[in-house]
């Protein structure tokens, strides 16, 4: 896995445990994302790279905005 690569998964995951904190069960962001819970909980649990539209509609999902910033 490339540094890149860890460092938007980490931050997807770091979402993730926010949303959860704020009272959003994995259930009620997988749907709010439209994916699969189990998709959700591999992302969450760091054992799968998510595809860029995915970590999109999970951060839309969670009211957050994916943004890609290259230097």
């Amino acid at each position: 896995m490339k540094k890149r690569q860890v460092s938007i998964v980490k931050q997807l995951v770091k979402a993730i445990r926010e949303a959860e904190r704020a009272g959003m069960s994995r259930y009620a962001i997988a749907q709010a994302a439209g994916i699969a819970l189990p998709v959700l909980v591999r992302i969450a649990n760091g054992a799968t790279i998510p595809r860029l539209d995915t970590a999109e509609k999970i951060a839309r999902g969670i009211g957050l905005q994916l943004t890609i910033v290259t230097k």
